[in-house]
């Protein structure tokens, strides 16, 4: 379910926003909260290539942009009518494997509900460093609910992988068996982790994430920090292609370097010549060896 999830997003436009409470006592002793919030967007048509990452936040927003030929930065300040051109604009062969961190948590995000913590249930179930010691039926608000619950064997902590730690799931049968709950509780550390998904629909009628609310705290501790991801109603991508072009934002085209047809293929002719001296080489000295060998 969750690669029909990911297969539907790549034409879709979403909007979402991240806000982090924590919760933690100084040196002192007194309580001391923190507040972080921001919000994001995400356009894409995957099949034409075009994709729209926007990050905002108190000093305005940033739009990660690309198409089939180059991408680029464009940056909106406050009380300003236009955005400015602040980077990007490379051929499409170079842009940067790296996403802007909104379509990271985006993406990472897609198919919470077939994860528990950071694992999928194929890893948990396939793993031999993980043990399945529990699996029953539990009401939850009056919902019928699986619950699974794996235990990791290893001795050392490992990532996301704690010695002793249980991982537990609840999944919702009548949801295409997403996860609505899970966790992980490390009794060696007093910590609990724990996330709480609630789901909307595609307009395909697939379950996507409506709120993602992740716990971490420590056992008779006060301390404790909270993630909530919300994300709009999912729809499709409407914008057009120029929508993710530099002049679809005022720029000026020129600003793009694209490597011509004929400077690609001198390019490509030049790193077949390249190829082709190296495997002579090879060849040369393959031979002689042969022949030296042949000789005594």
């Amino acid at each position: 379910m969750w690669k029909k999830v990911r297969e539907a997003a790549a034409g879709l436009e979403v909007e979402g926003s991240l806000r982090i409470h924590i919760e933690y006592q100084d040196p002192s002793g007194e309580m001391k909260s923190l507040e972080i919030s921001r919000e994001f967007l995400v356009c894409q048509r995957l099949e034409r290539g075009d994709q729209l990452v926007r990050s905002t936040a108190d000093e305005g927003h940033v739009d990660w942009v690309r198409n089939p030929r180059y991408w680029f930065e464009a940056t909106q300040k406050p009380n300003v009518d236009k955005p400015f051109f602040s980077g990007g604009a490379e051929h499409a062969a170079e842009i940067p494997r790296s996403m802007p961190l909104g379509a990271q948590e985006y993406a990472n995000r897609l198919d919470t509900g077939n994860r528990i913590w950071t694992f999928t249930l194929e890893e948990l179930l396939n793993s031999s460093e993980f043990r399945l010691v529990a699996a029953n039926w539990i009401e939850a608000n009056q919902t019928r609910l699986a619950r699974v619950e794996f235990e990791f064997l290893g001795s050392r902590r490992d990532g996301p992988k704690f010695p002793g730690g249980r991982y537990w799931g609840e999944l919702d049968p009548e949801n295409h068996w997403q996860i609505v709950r899970c966790g992980v509780q490390v009794p060696e550390e007093n910590l609990i982790y724990e996330v709480q998904n609630t789901f909307q629909l595609t307009p395909d009628g697939l379950p996507f994430p409506k709120q993602i609310r992740q716990l971490r705290m420590i056992s008779g501790a006060p301390d404790r920090d909270e993630s909530i991801y919300e994300f709009s109603a999912p729809r499709e991508c409407a914008r057009p292609s120029e929508a993710f072009t530099l002049a679809g934002y005022g720029f000026s085209e020129s600003l793009v370097q694209v490597r011509s047809s004929r400077a690609y293929l001198r390019l490509v002719l030049l790193n077949l010549g390249i190829v082709g001296l190296i495997l002579s080489i090879v060849l040369y000295r393959y031979f002689r060896r042969r022949r030296q060998r042949t000789a005594e």
